[in-house]
């Protein structure tokens, strides 16, 4: 009889033991499963939220690079319609005045009342004409009217120097309209961002360029709207690979030059986006998340943050 209870005892122990670790198994796979449903909640939603900002300033910054497009093309059809010979352009002094007087007042027009502008100007091949003819209206020292501002003599520079000339002979070399890299334009000592069309005849031979400007602290202010997370990241790189601004979180500005932490990671991602997804790199030893865009200027926009802040 005692054997056969303490036989039935260790069976009942038996199944306790088993429906004990049976319930602690469940709990541990239930537990794990929530953990990840909560984490992947958490990453779809950091994935979300970033690339939805990134995605923003993009589409900001595109509209601003849109409205400079479209003022000049404007212009430069505008100009390519009212020259009546650019033989004569080339041979007389009175007409090339005149040609520009007419252009003038309609340049200053388009640059007033394009949103974004800060300059304005047309410029006329040098091999023809004098080093300064043509006209260039602007803001100087974040004025907000635009004031007639002397022509640069390109007599007096060599055309390799990118910061007095290079916005006039980089895009006559392209044979198109072009968006310059952000550069520091020593004539009016700003910091700029242009897109210029050459005019050719129609021997393709230069007329000269029209542009337009774009102060850089207008581009700045635009990064500076980007608030994601305490410990972001934020970046503009060009498509030559420069790193033209850059900011972390509680620092100072950093711009060109920088030792932007996403550098290596960028260089490779010209032309695309970041879509849904969020991009892993590390630096320093810390894992990171990033989202980016490429702005139709072909420069790149990317914010990052820490992963252990998701």
């Amino acid at each position: 009889m005692n054997l056969k209870f303490f036989g039935m005892k260790s069976i009942l122990s038996k199944l306790l033991l088993w429906a004990s670790t049976c319930m602690g198994l469940c709990a541990l796979v239930i537990g794990g499963v929530g953990i990840y449903s909560s984490q992947k909640i958490i990453d779809d939603d950091s994935a979300r939220i970033m690339n939805l900002s990134c995605a923003e300033r993009a589409r900001e910054f595109d509209a601003l690079l849109s409205r400079i497009e479209q003022s000049v093309r404007t212009l430069a059809i505008y100009a390519l319609e009212s020259l009546d010979s650019l033989e004569r352009l080339k041979a007389d002094p009175d007409y090339l005045n005149a040609y520009t007087r007419q252009i003038e007042p309609v340049a200053l027009n388009t640059g007033r009342n394009t949103e974004g502008g800060m300059g304005v100007y047309l410029r006329f091949n040098p091999d023809f004409a004098p080093p300064t003819s043509g006209l260039f209206w602007g803001k100087l020292n974040s004025e907000s009217v635009f004031r007639e501002i002397p022509p640069t003599d390109f007599s007096a520079y060599s055309p390799d120097d990118a910061g007095r000339v290079g916005w006039y002979y980089k895009p006559i070399e392209r044979g198109k309209a072009t968006w310059m890299e952000p550069y520091y334009n020593e004539n009016i000592n700003t910091k700029l961002l242009s897109y210029v069309i050459p005019l050719h005849g129609k021997g393709q031979e230069p007329i000269g360029i029209i542009g337009m400007d774009i102060n850089f602290d207008t581009i700045i202010a635009i990064m500076d709207r980007i608030d994601v997370h305490p410990q972001q990241r934020v970046c503009l790189m060009g498509s030559d690979g420069i790193c033209y601004y850059s900011r972390v979180s509680g620092m100072q500005h950093e711009e060109e030059g920088a030792n932007c932490a996403l550098l290596p990671t960028l260089g490779k991602m010209h032309g695309y986006s970041s879509g849904n997804h969020l991009i892993p790199y590390s630096c320093g030893g810390q894992e990171y998340h990033m989202a980016y865009h490429t702005l139709k200027n072909g420069m790149l926009l990317a914010i990052s943050a820490p992963i252990l802040v998701w």
